[in-house]
């Protein structure tokens, strides 16, 4: 962020915490005992008391011990329980009403956040995640419960920045966190056209050796003024560890989800049989009118139903496969918040003139989808935001297999990732593959 004609280093907190202010207070002091320069003094002092708010604004943001993940409930008007947990920084900023920079300026303040809530998440959430060793192997020695594990990450076209504001290359860093994550399936958006086969490549190293592309909506495609990519549409990805017994591009108007259907065959995981996972790797469009985002998930669910009730037919059983809908919805939702937080997020998009709702979650609900966080047996905290803007935009949405054999999948735990190889965070959802008792006891609401 530039700040009265000079770049400061990130994070915001940092930058200003480091003896900004204290070096305007001397420049200040300086000049009142020269009695000189009398114009330059009142611009100090305009300057102190601008940076100052800033600096509080950030520093009502950063969390208590008490904040951190309490595990008791909200106060909430949403569908669901909420565990307690830090909002973004940005939100807690807006809700302190302190004034905050516009313009470009603006921009950079809110990355600055975004930096500050991945350098908490990096101590708290990242290391909660466990290690994955693959679906072939059990987590623990002598277990017989078996792991699925599944990735969305917005890759912001392998480059860490944020807007039109590129800070550098970070195809290799997300390849890393690929690596470190190890999930079975891993569904990308943003990859450029360009960019897609030498991922294919680049992955295909770590065991992706199944995969499929498709190009997003045309709100998707690069400004020709881009100096990598120029005039490229952007795609949607879907990688797997395991075997696809089908893969396509679903038409959604004027861009695709990428589809599969992953096989588990019973020899790799130790279930009792083969199951079979679904899964569109989707990008909806932004800053568009509701009724284009119905439409395009509209097309999805109906390539999604066709394929249950012909799988269904196929598996053994009559039980229909587990689909999973999973990337960058481009849409806040009121069910993921506290009162409090969720009437900033819709201040700001009614500033922008965005509707509050895309009606797009209720249909998936009304499909039979649901949130992963919302239906992990690990009960975790939803998170406060999984992109720059301060908002939770990436799902998975996860239709359970119907419950007709006798081994399941069912939502072990979900996670978020942190790390500024993108503008956004990659989801990471646990699979258990167990056998099919009732676990409504242990279940969410």
């Amino acid at each position: 962020m530039q700040l009265f004609g000079r770049n400061y280093p990130t994070p915001l907190a940092s930058r200003l915490h480091g003896g900004f202010a204290s070096r305007l207070l001397i420049m200040s002091a300086q000049a009142m005992r020269a009695r000189k320069h009398r114009r330059a003094l009142t611009l100090c002092f305009m300057s102190f008391a601008s940076t100052s708010l800033l600096l509080l604004a950030v520093h009502v943001a950063s969390p208590s011990s008490s904040e951190v993940y309490a595990l008791s409930e909200c106060d909430t008007h949403t569908s669901h329980p909420l565990l307690r947990r830090p909002c973004s920084a940005l939100v807690k900023a807006k809700m302190s009403h302190v004034p905050l920079p516009t313009g470009r300026e603006r921009k950079r303040f809110m990355y600055s956040c975004y930096e500050h809530d991945v350098s908490r998440g990096q101590l708290i959430e990242n290391p909660a995640i466990p290690a994955h060793h693959g679906a072939v192997l059990p987590r623990h020695p002598g277990s017989s419960e078996m792991r699925l594990r599944v990735l969305t990450f917005n890759v912001h076209f392998f480059r860490a920045g944020f807007s039109d504001e590129e800070l550098r290359d970070s195809f290799e860093e997300v390849v890393a966190v690929l690596a470190t994550l190890n999930a079975d399936i891993c569904f990308l958006q943003e990859v450029p056209m360009s960019l897609v086969s030498p991922t294919q490549a680049r992955l295909g190293a770590l065991g992706y050796n199944y995969s499929v592309a498709a190009g997003s909506a045309d709100v998707h495609t690069l400004p020709a003024t881009h100096p990598r990519f120029s005039n490229e549409r952007l795609h949607v990805m879907l990688l797997s560890k395991l075997p696809l017994r089908q893969a396509t591009a679903v038409p959604m108007l004027d861009g695709n989800a990428a589809f599969a259907d992953v096989h588990l065959p019973a020899a790799m995981t130790g279930a009792e049989e083969d199951l079979s996972v679904m899964a569109y790797s989707v990008h909806l469009s932004v800053r568009c009118k509701p009724a284009k985002r119905q439409r395009e998930i509209a097309s999805v669910l109906a390539h999604a139903k066709h394929m249950i009730k012909r799988q269904t037919g196929q598996l053994a059983h009559g039980k229909s496969p587990l689909v999973l809908i999973a990337g960058d919805m481009n849409q806040p939702n009121a069910n993921d918040y506290p009162a409090a937080e969720w009437q900033v997020i819709k201040d700001d998009m009614a500033e922008a003139g965005l509707s509050p709702t895309d009606g797009v979650m209720p249909m998936l609900r009304s499909a039979g989808f649901t949130p992963s966080f919302e239906i992990a047996l690990n009960r975790r905290p939803l998170p406060a935001s999984t992109a720059w803007n301060g908002a939770v935009v990436d799902y998975c949405y996860v239709r359970r297999a119907q419950p007709a054999s006798k081994t399941n999948l069912e939502v072990e735990a979900s996670y978020v990732y942190y790390t500024t190889a993108s503008d956004h965070l990659p989801i990471v959802t646990d699979f258990v593959v167990s056998p099919n008792v009732n676990r409504s006891t242990s279940r969410r609401p």
